[in-house]
This record gives structure tokens, sequence and C-alpha cells, in this order.
């Protein structure tokens, strides 16, 4: 039997993963997890928090913060989050660790990434503040968009997505290889839970045919994180509740990104301390 090699960052900490038959039907009958090998990635990681990483070329994007600065998260008590970088070596581990200039890092929150590698285009997550009118009495609320950032040039061309996003929020995207499905969570009206996942198609010239992945995949809490792998294996966690309990990287096997799916199968658990 063949086998192919995949390796999957988490947390910062390097996995290597040796999966079966990626591909095709015999995934779905076979133990997916062979050998997992784990370290921790020490040139990179901080006393404060590293997560969420993605393969960028022959680097990784991840999320970070830094030391608390002159305004900060006043929920966490810590910086807001920011998007930095480190060069991957062969043997896959990772030094060279820098961050991305205020162009694609805003005062606020940047969140989850993904990349496109023949666009050389990042899609990432950022949180922008609706402030209110004074004597409304009401506080400002804080909304979640996907942006686009083309790495083409020294500077970053940021915009965003151009997705119909009124009172809600999107986030968390993952792409498929043709760059022309985006996955990502919202809790826009209409939807099963409170976070769901939805699929965007671009047809060459705009983003549009939004739709839900359905109450196969959605559930009445919180389904975010998603991360697209060989565009047939979507890895997410099937649930987040408000309380923090375990939390099980599960996958289902995709025919195609519409929603349809075989059967869920726990990957990998742990214990978070945030979400």
């Amino acid at each position: 039997m063949n086998h192919s090699g995949i390796h999957i960052l988490c947390l910062l900490i390097l996995s290597s993963w040796t999966f079966s038959e990626i591909s095709g039907q015999q995934i779905l009958r076979q133990k997916v997890m062979k050998k997992a090998i784990i370290t921790n990635e020490q040139s990179i990681n901080s006393p404060n928090m590293e997560s969420s990483p993605c393969f960028a070329g022959d680097k990784i994007v991840y999320v970070f913060t830094g030391p608390k600065g002159k305004i900060w998260d006043t929920q966490t008590g810590d910086a807001f989050f920011d998007l930095g970088f480190a060069k991957v070596h062969e043997e896959n581990s990772l030094s060279e660790k820098g961050m991305f200039d205020n162009n694609i890092n805003s005062p606020y929150h940047e969140g989850p990434a993904c990349y496109h590698d023949a666009e050389n285009m990042l899609y990432f997550t950022r949180t922008f503040k609706e402030k209110k009118g004074p004597g409304s009495g009401a506080s400002d609320t804080f909304y979640l968009r996907i942006m686009t950032a083309s790495l083409n040039q020294a500077k970053a061309e940021v915009r965003p997505l151009p997705l119909v996003a009124h009172a809600y929020s999107v986030c968390h995207p993952t792409i498929n290889s043709s760059g022309k499905t985006l996955i990502f969570s919202s809790n826009q009206a209409g939807g099963i839970g409170k976070m769901d996942l939805y699929a965007a198609y671009f047809d060459g010239t705009e983003w549009g045919g939004v739709i839900s992945l359905g109450n196969a995949i959605n559930s009445p809490y919180n389904e975010i994180f998603p991360t697209l792998v060989n565009d047939s294996l979507l890895f997410l966690p099937p649930t987040v509740r408000e309380e923090l309990a375990d939390l099980t990287f599960m996958y289902p096997a995709l025919s195609k990104v519409s929603g349809q799916h075989r059967k869920f199968w726990p990957l990998l658990s742990i214990r978070p301390t945030m979400i």
C-alpha cells in the first residue's frame, strides 16, 4: 500500500501525520492517523499566545499576542491578536519569525488565515469596530470580516472580501486549491446555530452563491476554525459550546464542497484554555 505524508501544524506544535490513500474512497474505511510526532517549536513559541497556523509557501502564517500596548482587549486583559509568520525548513522546524506591518495588522484583532498559492493571496479575519453615535446609549459593536492581502508586492494590497455582511460577522476562511471555493464561519440570521459554516463560490468575476453547509455539519452551537485539506477533508471542532469542554477536532469526508458528507471521525482531543 502506498503512503503519503502530510504535515499539519496545530497551535504551533508541529505534528507529522502519515495518511494512507489520502484521496478517494479508501480513506473512509481506514484509520486516518498512522503516526504522530509532536515537538514544541521553541524558537517560535513565547510566554504569550501562538495559534491557528496555516502554510503560506515556504512559511507559516499564525495568530499571536505580543506585550500589552496602549490599547488592549478589555475582555481578555491581553493585547489584541496580530498575524505573524515564520520560515518552514525541510525538516519541518520553524525559525525567522516576524510580524506583518500595520497594513495587515490593525489596532484590533486579526484572526485565523488561509493562503492560496497560485494567487499568492492571504485571506484573513479582521475585527472592525462600529461606533455608536453620542447619546445613543448603545455600546460600540465589533464585527468580524474576511480580508484579502495580495503578497505580490512589497506593501500588501489589502481589501475586504466582497461578501454581503451587514450586522453580522464572517470569519475563519479556508480555501480550496482552485481558489474558487471558500468555506467560512458566520453568525448571520437564519443559521442553525450561533456560528455556522458556509461556502462561497468565485465565478471568475465576483464572490457569491453563498450556501450553508447544512445541518449535517452545522449544529445548534458554534462551528468555527475550519481547515480544508486536499479539497475533500474538512477539519473542524464539530461543536464549541460556551463552556470550555474538551475540544475534539473532527473531519467529515466531503464528496463535494456542498454540505454533503459521509461521516465524522474524531482526530485529536485537547482541552483548550481559550476558544
